[in-house]
């Protein structure tokens, strides 16, 4: 029953988590569902909390520099060669 609130409750934060990411960053979103791709390929659960962490950094300090063109630039990029 534990296992099951723990679930629901993870279940909401990320349906909330994602509402925010596309009023915030497009790019930001599919770096964030890029993550549970990696899950479904086998990744380590340490190395998701991981990335996960790093994503939520870049949440922050979205949300702290409010757009602003001062901020660093931290949108995902490919790189062309």
């Amino acid at each position: 029953m534990v296992l099951d609130f723990g679930l629901m409750l993870l279940d909401l934060f990320l349906l909330l988590l994602i509402r925010l990411l596309l009023l915030l960053d497009r790019g930001l979103l599919l770096a964030f569902l890029q993550l549970f791709v990696l899950l479904c390929d086998g990744l380590l659960l340490e190395q998701l909390f991981l990335l996960l962490a790093l994503l939520m950094l870049k949440l922050l300090l979205l949300l702290v520099c409010q757009k602003d063109l001062l901020c660093l630039d931290l949108r995902f990029r490919t790189i062309d060669r």
